[in-house]
């Protein structure tokens, strides 16, 4: 939903990012800044154990 806010409504730079933890198994989604990779509303701290499977940048 932020993300269609961020894009759509405010035409700004975002993308979304999907990240993977294998043990144990979590998941977590967060958005972007496209220029700086900096991560919107998130810390750093809670993103950098997870594993990236998707960003939005590489859509085939």
């Amino acid at each position: 939903m932020q993300y269609r806010i961020l894009r759509r409504k405010f035409r700004l730079p975002v993308k979304i990012v999907i990240g993977v933890q294998k043990f144990p198994f979590c998941s977590h989604a967060w958005l972007v800044w496209k220029q700086g990779d900096k991560a919107v509303f998130e810390l750093n701290e809670n993103i950098i154990r997870y594993t990236i499977i998707f960003d939005s940048d590489n859509l085939i």
